[in-house]
């Protein structure tokens, strides 16, 4: 049976894992943090447990039993969630802090509708992934979290501006941003387009159809080329499916992608459909990155089995996700030492903590001291783990006990119910996901002395809209100069293959503006925020939103004038102006008009 890959676009063998519980119902945004809890903090409320236990043939697996509770209460009041072993904590109204833990690890932290007002993560201890088959879990203790207030604010606050540059999808087309969002650049406008990477240089790899296309930075079509699955027979016909998930290395000279196949033979000594058998598999290839290159070429001969392709440098990739149980969930490759078609997989290890049914996508740091998978049943859940060393050898076929990473936290509640494309910063400080509303951002603490919380944050919205983020250490273009300008000229986006030399391009309209009136908290709240919109489309109409972390609590809209240009009146709703009327300091994301601003407002 083919199911659809996690962020991919066609078909692929899905293996599926058994669920310890019935899923929960998907939350709005990734508002919450898990650590891993130790014992229940005396005095608090005494949740209801209900068994389950899951088991797990084969090296790959291992057997565990979970502890499914869950206690979430109705209105503002209070909650308190646990799911599958996992307390999240929130505040009663006028009390104390609600805290509790369970003695069991779990998978998927919730914080479903009856939101708290605060993060209060409980005590974390990073937790070693078991060798593969192996049938007990070494815990590790850590220091508790510091002030967890400044967790909760961190999210809202906006990062320092950086060299670096995000790639990524929004509407077909591939775009840049700033790491703060705070500038955008359109690189194509043909549309078509549905995933990016970039290299350290600055050019990118943008699958367009069934063909992966080189791009530099103003959307010349450096390279166009296909792949040897790039099957443009309708689906009855082809065998074979991709490529899906490009990923360039860091020098830029090759590529690696997802790739499927399936098809159906029979026994010739009986008669079908008994003797039918359907062949289902996928795994990673390789590419040059700026031709069509040959599985038997030697340095790019595909890899079955696993796929999500992780660059580790030049070199090595980390692969996720097995099409067939029970394997390792994620291993280890390096395409240019393989001179031979058979090979030895060398495996890396397996989460199943707190029955965890799956890996996905996900990246790893430069220093290689950080990883982050997309988790949990399709994804609604993303990982957050410590590498404290890298394997660079494999005895038969397995790494070091040693390089088996530590689990510091899952977060979960995205919006849309899935986490997709996690990447990290250059730096390692920072990582960007997609969910159902656009990229996020979060910040990732140093795990130098182990794993800890403090100085991690919940996900603020970066860019509405966008998917398949890409973060690399090339900065954005500057603008365009006018037509007829004395600077150095632009690209079109999306132009011919070896287009010789620069091409003037037209000058691109300036950014849609957005300043906020100065005012008070009080004066906001009763007569909304004020934002003055510029260079606009004419007559277009604009809407607004203000955001405080992933939640909307005022929102605007208006039609631009003429000249294109309007004031937007954002209105608090009722809650949030009752909720934030006890609030001295309120930073707020205004967005819209796929731009976006902060605003801080002060009682």
């Amino acid at each position: 049976m083919l199911g659809q890959r996690e962020g991919s676009h066609g078909p692929g063998p899905r293996r599926t894992r058994p669920r310890a519980a019935a899923a929960q119902p998907a939350g709005a945004g990734a508002r919450s943090v898990t650590g891993w809890p130790r014992s229940r903090v005396p005095g608090a409320a005494t949740p209801t447990t209900t068994p389950a236990t899951t088991r797990r043939s084969g090296t790959g697996r291992m057997s565990s039993t979970v502890t499914v509770v869950r206690t979430c209460r109705s209105g503002d009041e209070s909650v308190m969630s646990w799911s599958r072993g996992f307390p999240t904590v929130g505040r009663r109204r006028g009390g104390a802090p609600r805290t509790g833990s369970g003695s069991r690890l779990g998978v998927s932290p919730m914080w479903r509708r009856c939101a708290p007002r605060k993060l209060h993560p409980p005590h974390p201890s990073g937790v070693r992934i078991p060798r593969t088959g192996a049938t007990t879990m070494a815990f590790r203790h850590r220091a508790a979290p510091a002030a967890v207030a400044a967790l909760a604010l961190s999210a809202l606050g906006a990062p320092a501006a950086h060299a670096d540059s995000i790639a990524y999808i929004k509407d077909a087309d591939v775009w840049l941003s700033t790491a703060d969002g705070s500038r955008q650049h359109r690189v194509t406008t043909t549309g078509g387009y549905a995933d990016v990477s970039q290299a350290d240089d600055g050019t990118m790899i943008a699958l367009h159809g069934v063909r992966l296309r080189r791009l530099d930075r103003e959307g010349r079509v450096l390279a166009d080329f296909d792949t040897p699955v790039s099957d443009t027979r309708p689906p009855g016909s082809k065998v074979f499916w991709g490529p899906f998930d490009p990923a360039l290395s860091p020098d830029g000279s090759k590529v690696a992608y997802t790739w499927f196949y399936t098809t159906q033979t029979q026994n010739p000594n009986c008669y079908p459909p008994e003797c039918t058998v359907a062949v289902n598999e996928g795994g990673t290839g390789y590419s040059r990155a700026d031709r069509q290159t040959s599985w038997d070429e030697p340095g790019f001969r595909k890899h079955s089995g696993w796929r999500n392709p992780i660059w580790a440098d030049d070199a090595t990739t980390v692969l996720t996700d097995p099409t067939h149980l029970p394997n390792a969930d994620v291993v280890v490759d390096q395409p240019g030492s393989r001179t031979e078609a058979a090979f030895l997989v060398q495996n890396w290890f397996t989460d199943q903590l707190g029955g965890n049914p799956g890996v996905g996508a996900g990246d790893l740091t430069r220093a290689k001291d950080k990883l982050a998978l997309v988790t949990g049943q399709d994804g609604t859940t993303l990982t957050v783990y410590r590498v404290g060393r890298f394997p660079t050898t494999f005895k038969d076929g397995e790494a070091p006990a040693d390089s088996r990473p530590d689990v510091c936290y899952r977060y979960g509640d995205a919006v849309g119910g899935r986490f997709r494309g996690p990447t990290f910063s250059p730096d390692g400080a920072r990582l960007a996901f997609a969910a159902g509303d656009g990229i996020h951002v979060v910040d990732v603490p140093s795990f130098a002395a182990g794993c800890t919380q403090t100085g991690a944050s919940l996900s603020r919205l970066l860019i509405p809209g966008g998917s398949e983020p890409d973060w690399g250490p090339a900065d954005v273009p500057l603008p365009s100069p006018p037509a007829g300008g004395n600077g150095a000229a632009g690209g079109t986006g999306g132009g011919a293959v070896g287009a010789p030399g620069p091409v003037p391009a037209p000058s691109r309209p300036a950014a849609v503006a957005l300043r906020v009136a100065g005012t008070g908290l009080r004066q906001a709240l009763r007569r909304g925020l004020v934002v003055r919109v510029t260079r606009t489309t004419p007559g277009a109409r604009v809407t607004l939103r203000a955001l405080q972390g992933r939640r909307t609590v005022a929102i605007g809209s208006g039609r631009a004038s003429a000249a294109g240009a309007l004031t937007v009146r954002l209105r608090f709703t009722r809650a949030a102006a009752r909720r934030l009327s006890r609030m001295r300091r309120v930073p707020l994301t205004v967005a819209g008009a796929d731009v976006s601003t902060t605003v801080v407002l002060r009682r």
